[in-house]
C-alpha cells in the first residue's frame, strides 16, 4: 500500500515509518516529503493510496490549510491528519471537510495506525460510492417528467396528522402542482383550504409503510391528480415520497365524452370515415371514432386529452389554423384535401370536412375525414401505367372483343405508321396481311375464352403496305366483376432480330464450309509433313550409311582433312534429323488434345533444372524457384513450355561466370503472371515481336545451338491454352519471358488448332 507522509520532523517521520514497517498484511511503502510543496509535487506525478499530513508544516499556515490543499490536489485520495495538538473543533471540522481521520501524535501505536489507515481508505471509498449514488438519484429526481416530492408529516400534541412540510421537490413539481417555491414550506401555508383527506392519506402511508396509488381532485387547485405515495426512509422519520401527474385534461376529456356519448355514440363509432371531436382553441381530442384509431394506428388512451400537434397527425400543422380561420369567416370547409400522419409515420390522403359544434356552451371542432389513400394510389397507378404505355417502344393496342381498336400508343404509331386518330374505331384486321385472313378471328375467340397468348411471332402490315415481323403478347381485359370486356396487344418489332437470325444462319453455313475446308487442308498438311519427313529422312539415311561405310573401310587411309570433311557430313545429317524431329513435334502440337488439370509449375521447373545440372555438373548456376506456383492446364505440354524456356536460359547463360536463372510468378490485376528470367546476353526490345516466329533467330544467336523452333513451340502451347506470352530484354542485361494461363474453367482452343 503506497503512502505519502508529509512531515517536517524527521524523528516523527522515522517513527511512523518504523510503525508501518511492522505491518505485514498489507505491507506499507512510505514516501516522505518534508514540505507541503514537495508533497503536492509528488501528488502531481504519481498516485498514492492515502496521504498522511502533519498540520504544523513550515510552508503553510496552521490549522487545516495543509490538509485542504492536499484535498484540492487529490479529491479522490483518502487523507489523515497527524498533529501534536488535540483540538476537538479542528477534528470535527476535518470530518466535515472530507478528511478521513485525525490522530494525535504520541497517542497511537503501530496497530492503531495501521487500522486507522485501512479504515480511512474504506471510509473514503464508501463516501465516494454514496456520493455517486446520490448523484444518480439527483439526476433521476430532476429529469423525470412526473412531479416528485418528499414531505415530512406534522402532528398535533395528541398525535393527529394536521399538516406536512415539503422537504424536496423536483423540476416538474411546479408544472403539475401549480405551486411555486414549495420546498421548506408547509402545505397549509400554501393551500389553507386543502382537503384533510390528502393529509390523512399520506399520514397512513408514513405510519403503515404501505404504498397507495389513487386519482383525486384538489378543489383549491382546480386540478385532478394521479398519485403514487410511499414511505421514504425509516418509520420514525415520518417522511413520504410522492410521485404525481396532472391529469386534469384527461379528466376533462372524459367528462366531455360522457356528456356527448348518448347523442353521437352509434353514428360516431359506426361511421366508415375518420371522425374526431376536439377543443377548438387548443385542439385537444375529446373523442375519436373507431375508424380514426384503426386508420391512424392509435389507441384511445394515447389520443384523448392530447392535441393533433402533440401526436404529429397533421402533416402541416398550419393547415389546421387556416381551416379554423375559414370556419370563423363563415366559410364552409368540405372535402379539403390534406395529408395525415399515422402513429408509425405512414401518410394518409384524406378529404377533410369541418364543423363547429357546441357542447355545454363550449365551442368544439367536429372533423370528418374520408380516407382516399387507396383511390389516390389507384389513380397514381393508372397514370403511371398510362405513362408507361404511352412511352413504350412497343406497340400497345386496346380493342374490343369484336376487334375494334380503342387505344393506340406512340409505339404503335412508330411501328405501324398510323396515327391514333386514323385507326381508333376501325377493325384490327387492317394490320393483317391478306394471306392470313383467319388469324385475327382465332385470336379474338381465344380472348373471349379468357386465354392469354404468349409471344406469337407473325407478320403485320404497315401503313405504307410493307410487311413487318412482330412478336405479339395478347391478354384479355376484365372489368371489376371479372367479366372479359376486351383485349390488349403488345407488339414488338423483331425485324432486326429476324435479320440477325438470317445473318447468323448464313455465317454458320459459311463457317461450316470454311471449317470443312480447313479440316481438309490440315489433313493435307499433316500428310505433307509426314511425307516430307519420310522423303527427307531416306536420302539422309543413305548419306549417313555411305559416310559410315567410308569411315569403316577407308578411314585409316584418308588424309586428315578428308576425315574432317566426312565427320562434318555426318554432323550435318544428325542436325538435319533433329530439325525434322523438331518440325514434326511442332506440327503435332496443333492436333494434341488438352487434358486440363492442376499443374505444379514450381515442381516442374525444379525437376527440369536439376536434370540440366546433372547433364552439366561443371556449370555454376544460381537458381531461384518460387514456391507453389500452380497453374491449370495440360501437364505434358506445360512441361514442354518450361523445358524450352529454362533450356534457353541455361543455354544462353553458358558463357556467364555467375549465371542466374529464376522462375516465379507475380500478381497482375488479380491474375498470376508466370515468368522465366536470366542474366544472359539479352536482346533489343525492338526484336521481341518476331522472337516467337518459327526459324527466327536473333543476331548473335549463331554461336548457340538451335533451329529457332523452341520459342515458336512455347507460343503455340500457350496460345492453345488460351493464354498469352511476351518477351522483355535488354542487351547484356538478360531476358524475361512472361506468360499467362486461364484459371480453372477458362477458355482455350482445347482441340485441334484451326489453320495449323
Amino acid at each position: 500500500m503506497r503512502i505519502l507522509l508529509i512531515e517536517d520532523n524527521p524523528s516523527d517521520a522515522d517513527l511512523i515509518r518504523r510503525m508501518l514497517a511492522e505491518n505485514r498484511d498489507p505491507e506499507f511503502a512510505v514516501q516522505v516529503a518534508e514540505l507541503l510543496r514537495d508533497g503536492l509535487a509528488l501528488l502531481e506525478s504519481r498516485s498514492y493510496d492515502i496521504v498522511l499530513v502533519d498540520l504544523g508544516l513550515p510552508d503553510c499556515r496552521q490549522g487545516l490549510e495543509a490538509a485542504l490543499r492536499v484535498r484540492a490536489r487529490v479529491p479522490l485520495t483518502p487523507i489523515m491528519v497527524l498533529t501534536g495538538l488535540e483540538d476537538e473543533e479542528i477534528a470535527l471540522k476535518s470530518w466535515q471537510l472530507d478528511i478521513q481521520d485525525y490522530l494525535i501524535k504520541g497517542e497511537f501505536n503501530a496497530a492503531l495506525l495501521a487500522r486507522s489507515i485501512r479504515n480511512a481508505i474504506q471510509r473514503k471509498r464508501d463516501m465516494e460510492v454514496l456520493r455517486e449514488s446520490e448523484n444518480r438519484y439527483r439526476i433521476l429526481f430532476n429529469t423525470i417528467d412526473d412531479a416528485f416530492c418528499i414531505i415530512e408529516m406534522l402532528y398535533d400534541e395528541a398525535g393527529n396528522p394536521v399538516d406536512y412540510r415539503f422537504l424536496e421537490t423536483n423540476q416538474a413539481f411546479e408544472k403539475h402542482a401549480g405551486l411555486v417555491g414549495a420546498s421548506g414550506k408547509r402545505i397549509r401555508e400554501l393551500l389553507p383550504d386543502l382537503e384533510q383527506h390528502w393529509v390523512d392519506t399520506y399520514a397512513a402511508v408514513a405510519q403503515s409503510g404501505e404504498p397507495v396509488h389513487f386519482e383525486n381532485r384538489s378543489k383549491p387547485l382546480g386540478r385532478w391528480f394521479s398519485v403514487y405515495a410511499f414511505r421514504f426512509g425509516a418509520a420514525k422519520r415520518r417522511q413520504v415520497g410522492i410521485q404525481f401527474t396532472d391529469i386534469t385534461q384527461r379528466k376533462l376529456a372524459d367528462q366531455k365524452l360522457r356528456e356527448s356519448e348518448e347523442k353521437f355514440s352509434k353514428a360516431f363509432h359506426a361511421a366508415p370515415t375518420l371522425i374526431s371531436i376536439s377543443t377548438l382553441p387548443e385542439g385537444r381530442y375529446l373523442d375519436v371514432n373507431e375508424e380514426f384509431l384503426r386508420t391512424l394506428s392509435f389507441e384511445r388512451e394515447g389520443v384523448l386529452g392530447r392535441t393533433s400537434q402533440e401526436l404529429g397527425i397533421w402533416d402541416s400543422p398550419r393547415d389546421r389554423e387556416l381551416l379554423i380561420a375559414m370556419l370563423h369567416d363563415n366559410q364552409m370547409v368540405r372535402d379539403y384535401p390534406t395529408v395525415l400522419r399515422t402513429r408509425d409515420g405512414r401518410s394518409i390522403n384524406g378529404l377533410l370536412s369541418l364543423e363547429i359544434i357546441e357542447i355545454e356552451g363550449n365551442e368544439c371542432l367536429l372533423t370528418i375525414t374520408r380516407d382516399v389513400t387507396a383511390l389516390k394510389r389507384a389513380e397514381e397507378e393508372r397514370n403511371r401505367l398510362a405513362l408507361i404505355v404511352e412511352s413504350s417502344e412497343d406497340a400497345i393496342i386496346g380493342k374490343t372483343l369484336d376487334g375494334i381498336i380503342t387505344s393506340w400508343n406512340r409505339g404503335a404509331e412508330k411501328i405501324y405508321g398510323f396515327r391514333a386518330e386514323e385507326v381508333k374505331g376501325r377493325h384490327i384486321s387492317l394490320l393483317t396481311p391478306d394471306t392470313m385472313p383467319d388469324e385475327i378471328e382465332g385470336i379474338l375467340k381465344a380472348m373471349r375464352r379468357g386465354e392469354r397468348i404468349e409471344r406469337l411471332e407473325t407478320l403485320r402490315v404497315r401503313k405504307d403496305g410493307s410487311q413487318i415481323p412482330v412478336a405479339l403478347t395478347i391478354s384479355p381485359i376484365c372489368d371489376e366483376q371479372g367479366g372479359i370486356v376486351g383485349a390488349s396487344t403488345i407488339a414488338r418489332d423483331i425485324s432486326e432480330r429476324k435479320a440477325a437470325e438470317q445473318e447468323i444462319v448464313r455465317l454458320n453455313a459459311d463457317l461450316a464450309t470454311r471449317a470443312k475446308q480447313l479440316e481438309l487442308a490440315n489433313r493435307d498438311l499433316e500428310a505433307f509433313n509426314y511425307s516430307v519427313a519420310h522423303d527427307l529422312r531416306q536420302p539422309l539415311t543413305v548419306i549417313s550409311s555411305f559416310c559410315q561405310a567410308i569411315d569403316t573401310f577407308c578411314g585409316t587411309q584418308l588424309p586428315g582433312d578428308c576425315r574432317d570433311f566426312l565427320q562434318a557430313v555426318l554432323d550435318g545429317v544428325q542436325r538435319m534429323n533433329r530439325l525434322i524431329d523438331a518440325l514434326l513435334d511442332f506440327a503435332r502440337l496443333a492436333h494434341a488434345e488438352l487434358r486440363r488439370e492442376p499443374v505444379d509449375l514450381s515442381a516442374l521447373a525444379s525437376e527440369i533444372l536439376q536434370e540440366m545440372q546433372v547433364a552439366e555438373p561443371q556449370r555454376q548456376v544460381e537458381v531461384h524457384i518460387a514456391k507453389s506456383a500452380v497453374a491449370y492446364g495440360d501437364a505434358n505440354l506445360l512441361r514442354v513450355v518450361l523445358l524450352n524456356l529454362l533450356g534457353n536460359a541455361w543455354k544462353y547463360t553458358g558463357s556467364k561466370a555467375s549465371a542466374v536463372i529464376e522462375f516465379g510468378s507475380r500478381d497482375v490485376n488479380g491474375r498470376p503472371v508466370y515468368y522465366v528470367r536470366d542474366n544472359g546476353p539479352g536482346f533489343n526490345q525492338e526484336q521481341a515481336a518476331k522472337i516467337f516466329n518459327p526459324f527466327e533467330r536473333l543476331p548473335g544467336a549463331e554461336q548457340f545451338r538451335g533451329f529457332g523452333i523452341g520459342l515458336a513451340t512455347v507460343e503455340r502451347v500457350i496460345r492453345r491454352h488460351g493464354g498469352s506470352i511476351w518477351a522483355e530484354g535488354e542487351p547484356d542485361r538478360g531476358a524475361t519471358f512472361s506468360f499467362t494461363l486461364p484459371p480453372a474453367g477458362g477458355l482455350g482452343t482445347g482441340g485441334k488448332e484451326a489453320g495449323a
